[in-house]
């Protein structure tokens, strides 16, 4: 943030021919333009200040966006009755089930003969 500005100052040639009224009306715009100079300032500091701020918090959305993007009730603690059911994957049939069973067809198609 750029330092304090320099104070207007009434050349002093000006000032001689100004009636003590059109002073005090310049010197009370002076102040004026002083102090919103001043807010000016402050008010750009805390723009950027709020900037800064509110690009980390959008940063942060779109990671938590990502991370909820990935998230499944196999993967995270959502209930499971969250997921579609088609879009459940299709469970895993062990070997050794569907060995158990073609022998079974097996023996009872030899029987049957």
């Amino acid at each position: 943030m750029p330092g304090r500005p320099p104070r207007i100052e009434i050349p002093p040639e000006i000032e001689a021919e100004m009636t003590p009224a059109v002073k005090a009306f310049v010197v009370s715009l002076i102040d004026l333009i002083q102090t919103l100079t001043e807010r000016s300032e402050m008010l750009s500091a805390q723009v950027q200040t709020l900037t800064e701020q509110s690009q980390r918090l959008a940063d942060q959305v779109q990671k938590l966006t990502e991370q909820i993007q990935k998230s499944t009730p196999r993967n995270s603690s959502l209930p499971p009755s969250t997921e579609h059911p088609h879009g459940k994957p299709e469970p895993k049939k062990s070997l050794e089930i569907n060995e158990s069973r073609a022998d079974r067809k097996v023996a009872s198609d030899i029987s049957a003969n």
